[in-house]
């Protein structure tokens, strides 16, 4: 019953009303008794504070959602976002793991390819919570996944601009014959692809996304859409050409985190724990080289 409950009282606010200890013994089929012994053995652990005010009911004046967490069946979170192969996935990862959740309990990362995989295994409460690009996370919403959106971090959180890049220093759009380049797995390549290729004759090679420099390289590919973190600063010059106008509002670059729908504890304790500005402020510490990434 103190699982039961503890999990109830974090997906409340200080001042909401909670249900008589009638109406928890008929929901969870439990004695009164035992459920007046779960309320004072929370109160007496500090993790909550209840009010009582007669016929208008008992109400929550405080909440300790790390000591709620700590006595449910949760030991520890764990998050999926993707392989951490760029400075700005290092960063995310690096400020998460630096976050005031992660210092007050225990919280693991671990890493997948792919916004479908992440998002199947999340569904079958393998993880958490998972990070996605904004514009990957409201098309499966679309799709009728049982998913939310709870934390938000802003564009370029999650890659940067997005550009076509071409094998051949004289390309410039794509062409009939073209072998092109699309990673399946992430439906923010998919989109962008098919929407650059769309009434073009083109050869779509599938292929996990961080390859494809290796394959524009080697010839194997003659266009592959990138970010501009993977293709800028290296000791190749691909012929690139900008496409995140084809997206809205720049959702392909904005990181997100989603959780199920029916895990309201794990949405309240994210959200008010992660704090956005802390983990953008590592991220930008480590994309700058001035924080040694740390995941």
């Amino acid at each position: 019953m103190i699982n039961y409950l503890a999990k109830e009282f974090m997906t409340k606010d200080e001042g909401d009303r909670i249900m008589t200890v009638a109406d928890y013994a008929e929901k969870y089929y439990l004695g009164r008794g035992t459920v007046q012994s779960a309320l004072k053995f929370l109160c007496d652990l500090d993790a909550v504070s209840l009010d009582k005010r007669g016929h208008l009911g008992t109400y929550l004046t405080k909440i300790d959602y790390l000591k709620l967490l700590k006595v449910t069946d949760i030991n520890f979170i764990v998050g999926v976002m993707p392989l951490p192969y760029t400075k700005r996935y290092e960063g995310l990862a690096t400020g998460l793991n630096h976050s005031e959740f992660a210092k007050k309990f225990a919280m693991n990362l671990a890493y997948m390819r792919g916004a479908i995989n992440r998002l199947e295994s999340l569904l079958q409460n393998r993880y958490d919570f998972a990070v996605l690009s904004k514009l990957a996370a409201k098309h499966y919403i679309g799709e009728g996944y049982p998913v939310e959106i709870i934390l938000s971090f802003g564009k370029n959180s999650f890659v940067g601009n997005h550009a076509l890049v071409f094998s051949n220093g004289k390309s410039h759009t794509i062409e009939d014959g073209m072998r092109v380049g699309v990673d399946s797995t992430s439906i923010d390549h998919v989109i962008i692809t098919k929407k650059l290729t769309k009434e073009k004759k083109v050869e779509l090679l599938d292929m996990p996304y961080n390859v494809m420099r290796a394959k524009l390289f080697e010839g194997e590919l003659d266009a592959g859409v990138m970010t501009l973190d993977e293709v800028q600063g290296k000791d190749i010059n691909f012929n690139t050409k900008i496409v995140d106008e084809l997206l809205p509002q720049g959702e392909n670059t904005e990181a997100v985190i989603v959780v199920k729908r029916d895990k309201k504890e794990i949405q309240k304790i994210l959200e008010k724990y992660i704090v956005k500005a802390d983990v953008l402020r590592i991220q930008e510490q480590v994309v700058a080289h001035q924080m040694v990434p740390n995941y």
